[in-house]
């Protein structure tokens, strides 16, 4: 079975990214529909896990039992502690089919694992640009928060929106000198 794939990583802040995984998915995948499943969240909260439960669906969406916990396997690495295991953004390298039960068409799922946020390791513009590179690719995007949600999670988001809000109205702009 195949394993996931680094697309960003980070060495001694310094971002690295390798998007050639990610366009070989896309290639794969054609004219057909696709979503871009991603999960983050606060350090040590079990999104990769998560992940692991995800892909476990995904493969046995037909099995009614599919859910059976001891036969998880951990593709996308994970383990206890406060030691992080993930490091940066990786992917499943293969998209998962999905048959729409009402109209029968099938829709592929490409599964997106990030790193944990907020660790002591990490810096904030790390940890800025895993969020934001992950929301960009994202069709739809899991913040895994085990607990309250607390004015630091707030500002943190309200900072990404602005970010987002920024990129729009550059990307508005552009486009607006690119129609004249």
């Amino acid at each position: 079975m195949p394993t996931p794939v680094q697309i960003l990583g980070l060495t001694q802040e310094k971002i690295n990214f390798n998007l050639d995984p990610f366009f070989k998915i896309l290639k794969s995948i054609g004219n057909n529909h696709f979503v871009v499943f991603s999960i983050n969240g606060n350090s040590r909260t079990g999104k990769s896990l998560m992940s692991n439960f995800w892909l476990q669906y995904l493969h046995n969406q037909s099995d009614p039992n599919w859910f059976q916990p001891c036969k998880i396997q951990n593709r996308f690495k994970w383990q206890g502690g406060t030691c992080r295991v993930t490091e940066g953004i990786f992917v499943w390298p293969e998209p998962l089919k999905v048959l729409n039960k009402d109209d029968g068409k099938e829709t592929f799922v490409i599964l997106m694992d990030t790193q944990g946020a907020f660790d002591e390791q990490t810096s904030t513009h790390e940890n800025a640009v895993i969020f934001a590179f992950s929301l960009l690719l994202s069709s739809v995007l899991v913040w895994n928060q085990p607990k309250d949600i607390g004015d630091d999670l707030l500002q943190f988001f309200q900072m990404f929106l602005g970010f987002a809000k920024l990129a729009v109205d550059d990307e508005s702009h552009h486009q607006s000198e690119n129609d004249e």
